[in-house]
């Protein structure tokens, strides 16, 4: 019922996919085989907050996965908490059970909030990396990071990009929608796991200017698919899987950027990442 309503939100645009398979991962690997495998005699209707705690102190003895010598992190008992509650204050709001029995529960999960320190480049290592790019990136992930690290934009952004959304006369670039990727096929019963969403707040639908440098790299990139053979029209996405079938993968030009810092030794920072580089040096 949850579940089904979850995806009610998700036709709506309520919700997002990637929302959806967050609580389904957490109710598959932690939620269903206490209360149902481990304690199949539980009653939803007699569900008390002593069974909750004793879902709680059941996860804290649970091996983590990365490491089986360790325990669950308090994060990852937290997360799933937050999933465990949500389906709990659906069903009161179902009128299925009259109150939520978690909300007084005396163990919950506290994570230590730890001061992350963030991984960017330096001036000096952009410099370094944008280098390492400009001389040994194909030219697909060439002219992919000269965007991002020229405008700090987000990757699923630029990967929605498309060919009208460039005006090459006032060098500008504007962005309508995000390309994800990372829910399974198998959870969307579909082939498409690659998908258009909603760009991510309304000050995301915005206008930005592109260098001379980036807007050079896009037409070589324009010319180079016309080269190939492609038949490109202007609502075409900019960047495609090789075969020119469709959209580029974000998670693999993600894996595809990893595999390439290993290889010139450029600092391990991710593409979202490369905001914070923007904002730091523009600072």
């Amino acid at each position: 019922m949850y579940f089904n309503d979850l995806y009610d939100r998700e036709k709506r645009n309520a919700i997002d996919i990637n929302t959806v398979y967050d609580h389904y991962k957490k109710t598959n690997l932690y939620i269903i085989p206490y209360f149902v495998e481990e304690r199949g005699d539980i009653k939803l209707s007699q569900l008390t907050t002593k069974d909750i705690e004793d879902f709680y102190t059941y996860m804290r003895k649970r091996p983590n996965s990365n490491n089986s010598k360790e325990s669950l992190s308090e994060k990852t008992i937290h997360n799933t908490s937050t999933t465990l509650n949500a389906i709990l204050n659906f069903l009161v709001s179902d009128k299925k059970i009259e109150i939520n029995p978690a909300k007084e529960a005396r163990n919950k999960p506290n994570p230590k909030k730890k001061k992350k320190e963030l991984q960017y480049f330096k001036k000096n290592e952009a410099i370094y990396a944008l280098k390492c790019i400009d001389n040994f990136a194909d030219i697909r992930l060439k002219t992919f990071m000269n965007i991002i690290f020229s405008l700090g934009c987000r990757s699923e952004e630029v990967t929605g990009l498309r060919w009208c959304d460039i005006d090459f006369d006032e060098a500008e670039v504007n962005y309508y929608v995000a390309i994800t990727s990372n829910v399974p096929k198998s959870f969307l019963k579909s082939d498409k796991r690659v998908r258009e969403k909603e760009l991510k707040t309304p000050n995301s639908y915005r206008t930005n200017f592109l260098s001379d440098k980036a807007l050079r790299l896009l037409k070589n990139y324009y010319e180079f698919q016309k080269a190939c053979g492609f038949d490109i029209k202007d609502t075409d996405y900019i960047f495609k899987s090789w075969d020119g079938e469709s959209v580029a993968d974000p998670h693999k030009l993600s894996e595809y950027w990893r595999k390439f810092k290993k290889q010139y030794n450029i600092k391990n920072v991710d593409l979202h990442r490369i905001r914070h580089t923007v904002a730091n040096i523009l600072e």
